[in-house]
């Protein structure tokens, strides 16, 4: 006949057979999480039963699902089939919306890490052609300055839109201006005709084509110099203007201490190009 204690399980034992930890098991215990069946008259040491691998079972699936120990022991206490389902599709939903947001911010990790390792290997200092693919952008509508709007005006009216628009936070996202192929070539380069910044899920997109691009070195605005020297060397390349100007700042507070060192990246559109 088996004795009473037969079926008694060592604490090392029961963290080998249940793929956890002594110490693990030794904190349950602290806490009244799971206490072990009793202690062994001989040797004062903690023993556990066969069904008590269950019971830590149950707490390994509630970690899983994210909930603290503080939660997982009023769970248990009081588990039924309807309030366990319940937790399951309350912690699912959960579990949507945390994809979604690791989602978000993969695209914007690449975003910033294009940008910033794209300023790094950037020809800073030579005007140059050169071709680009399209990009996913969300781009702001036309900019109204009546009223007495100002550029920060229309900056926190982009943001609004933004969030209505794409239901992004966009201040995930570097801003950036796009100036009209009217306001280049009247070079009045002080008012951005919209606000737009880059997003793999974006509305709209930066056409692929043929562009002039130029790099300076300034804080956000300060790109007049380059916009002249670009036009400048349009002009005496005999190249067309045909889109507006893109100007983005792919090193900025992000990766710069030092406002005016941003690297400031102008490109717009031409046609009839000869290097």
């Amino acid at each position: 006949m088996k004795s009473e204690h037969a079926a008694e399980i060592g604490i090392s034992d029961l963290a080998r057979l249940s793929r956890t930890t002594r110490s693990t098991l030794l904190h349950y215990d602290r806490i009244g999480l799971l206490k072990p069946a009793g202690r062994n008259e001989k040797n004062n040491y903690r023993y556990y039963r066969q069904k008590q691998i269950q019971d830590i079972r149950v707490i390994s699936v509630f970690l899983n699902l994210g909930y603290k120990l503080s939660q997982i022991s009023e769970i248990i206490k009081e588990r039924t089939p309807d309030k366990i389902c319940s937790i399951i599709q309350e912690r699912d939903a959960c579990i949507d919306d945390e994809i979604a947001n690791l989602q978000t911010e993969k695209r914007m990790l690449k975003v910033l890490n294009d940008l910033i390792c794209g300023g790094m290997a950037a020809e800073r200092c030579a005007i140059h052609i050169e071709k680009l693919n399209s990009v996913s952008i969300l781009l702001g509508p036309q900019i109204d300055y009546s009223d007495g709007k100002t550029t920060d005006d229309a900056l926190v009216d982009f943001c609004n839109y933004a969030i209505k628009a794409q239901e992004q936070d966009p201040m995930h996202y570097p801003i950036w201006a796009v100036l009209s192929k009217e306001h280049l070539e009247s070079r009045q380069f002080d008012r951005p005709d919209h606000f737009f910044f880059v997003t793999p899920a974006g509305l709209n997109e930066r056409p692929a084509g043929t562009y002039l691009t130029g790099y300076t070195r300034g804080y956000y605005g300060q790109g007049a110099s380059l916009y002249n020297s670009m036009l400048d060397y349009a002009e005496k390349h005999g190249l067309s203007v045909i889109g507006p100007a893109w100007e983005t700042y792919p090193l900025n507070e992000i990766s710069i201490t030092e406002p005016d060192n941003y690297l400031i990246r102008i490109s717009f559109m031409i046609s009839n190009a000869v290097q």
